[in-house]
């Protein structure tokens, strides 16, 4: 966990709304993006560039696997480690900016759910993130924040 927290440019947390699959450049591979609505970006280790500090409206994050029509052909990759993410769940995202995309730090880690005010990660990786499973979302989000600031030296 504190590899994923040492690596992580920013924190969201959102609720999820429509997706998109599509086809890697090199036809390999699926990607969804999904819509993150109503974001709260809770850290960020590098500032905006514009000079108002403006909260977007939705943003988009990019995973592995899902669903693509290509034609009359449907591609479709499920990802053992992550499940497909569901509109409308409440969820805290562990994200690094690649390539124009915000992407999770950790290809299948670093993505939480929220429910009924607990955070519980996404992942299937077993032991990741035990020490926040099942604690108030109130409590492990603040918790999360400060250790990526402490590990990234910032304040």
């Amino acid at each position: 966990m504190t590899d994923v927290l040492s690596r992580t440019d920013i924190i969201v947390r959102a609720i999820v709304g429509d997706h998109r699959g599509y086809l890697s450049d090199d036809l390999m591979g699926v990607f969804t993006d999904y819509e993150l609505k109503n974001p709260q970006i809770l850290y960020q280790s590098q500032p905006p560039r514009e000079s108002k500090r403006s909260i977007p409206p939705s943003m988009t994050i990019t995973l592995p696997g899902g669903e693509v029509m290509v034609g009359a052909v449907r591609y479709t990759q499920y990802e053992e480690a992550l499940p497909i993410l569901q509109p409308g769940i409440e969820t805290v995202f562990l994200v690094q900016r690649r390539n124009n995309r915000y992407e999770l730090v950790e290809v299948f880690l670093g993505a939480f759910a929220i429910r009924d005010n607990q955070l519980f990660p996404l992942t299937r990786k077993a032991g990741f993130a035990e020490e926040y499973k099942g604690v108030s979302a109130s409590d492990a989000i603040p918790a999360l924040v400060a250790q990526v600031r402490a590990l990234r030296g910032q304040r």
